[in-house]
């Protein structure tokens, strides 16, 4: 398994705009949902409890680890003046514990960081397979804050930040870097208020029937991760077959099999094939929430037509406008990562592709 020390301090290439925020936003829903993958682990473990702490102490293991004491300091100091406002609890002193106390909280603090820090390491495998691991400090910092400063509120984030750095300080002094456990607030912020719901009249209540008869039914957003093999085929009556063929884990813990074929008029193979990338990307983006896709092809020609390839050998004018559009979306929006791999009927997948690309009209 990879690890933080594997990590590259060579400046990394320059990118675009477009590249910068790509990877950027990949590199964020990675960290997301490793973070979100935590949750089962930690209850499993007796630590949930201690998420934030354990989070706070996970974040400066990847931070001390990579940078270097001054490089520590000044993204600190970074941090710490972007953080501004007031929590209704920022009077709220740190939790007081006895020896005895302190000593099962530190041990359980220390659980709960380890077990978020495997999942951060699940995280930066990809990210080094995508080549963007270079971010993974800063960006396992700036996902931690959004869960942290909620809670915690900004005033007790900057004295985290603040008691870090004397920490620095102090054991940088003796040769010795260490992390500072800290104590969180006696209080939390507090939630926001839910806006009370007026009384309704009886002309109101006739406009709430209409808007139940109206209502949609819709999942929540939920991270996913999708494993898929998609694959097309020509047939001898002038047409030709495409098949996706997915397995859908979502982090609620929700698995699904999903699969979606047809068929086009098409004697040469090459429209079936735009057609089955159109497809695919409007398959990712058909539930809410971000998708980490492994996909899995046999012909090249089909990958040669991802957006996710470097070669600049992508043809966009194969598809129409708004086929194309889906498909950037899709790709800008989720971590799709594809790969050739062979012809295999021990593979269940592929199998079942096979039976779907032969008998499109069933």
């Amino acid at each position: 398994m990879s690890g933080i020390e594997d990590l590259s301090l060579e400046a990394p290439p320059i990118l675009s705009q477009e590249e910068e925020e790509r990877a950027c936003r990949q590199a964020r829903d990675l960290i997301s949902s490793a973070l979100i993958s935590a949750g089962p682990t930690l209850d499993n473990r007796g630590v949930k409890t201690h998420l934030l702490p354990g989070l706070w102490y996970a974040t400066m293991t990847v931070l001390t680890s990579v940078l270097t004491v001054e490089e520590c300091f000044q993204f600190l100091e970074s941090r710490h003046q972007i953080i501004v406002g007031h929590g209704d609890n920022a009077d709220s002193p740190p939790r007081s514990l006895d020896a005895a106390a302190m000593q099962r909280y530190v041990k359980k603090v220390s659980k709960a960081a380890e077990t978020i820090m495997e999942k951060l390491m699940i995280a930066l495998e990809r990210m080094q397979e995508l080549d963007i691991d270079d971010r993974f400090a800063e960006t396992v910092f700036d996902v931690a804050l959004k869960v942290i400063t909620p809670a915690w509120g900004p005033d007790h984030v900057r004295r985290a930040i603040v008691e870090q750095s004397a920490q620095l300080v102090k054991s940088n002094a003796g040769g010795n870097v260490e992390i500072r456990n800290f104590m969180e607030p006696e209080r939390f912020v507090s939630p926001p208020e839910k806006p009370r719901k007026p009384q309704p009249s009886a002309h109101a209540e006739t406009a709430a029937e209409r808007a139940i008869a109206q209502y949609h039914v819709k999942r929540a957003p939920s991270e996913r991760t999708i494993s898929c093999f998609a694959a097309t085929e020509r047939l001898e009556d002038g047409r030709s077959s495409w098949a996706i063929v997915m397995r859908i884990a979502s982090a609620s813990g929700r698995l699904e099999r999903r699969d979606i074929y047809g068929s086009v008029e098409d004697r040469t193979g090459n429209k079936v094939m735009v057609k089955l990338v159109h497809e695919l990307a409007l398959a990712i983006c058909l539930d809410e929430g971000i998708a980490t896709v492994d996909l899995r092809l046999t012909d090249p020609s089909i990958q040669r037509l991802l957006p996710d390839q470097t070669d600049n050998s992508v043809d966009s004018k194969r598809f129409d406008e708004q086929a194309w559009k889906d498909i950037s979306a899709c790709f800008s929006r989720h971590a799709i990562s594809s790969k050739i791999v062979n012809i295999s009927m021990t593979d269940d997948q592929q199998e079942r592709a096979d039976k779907l690309l032969k008998n499109p009209d069933r």
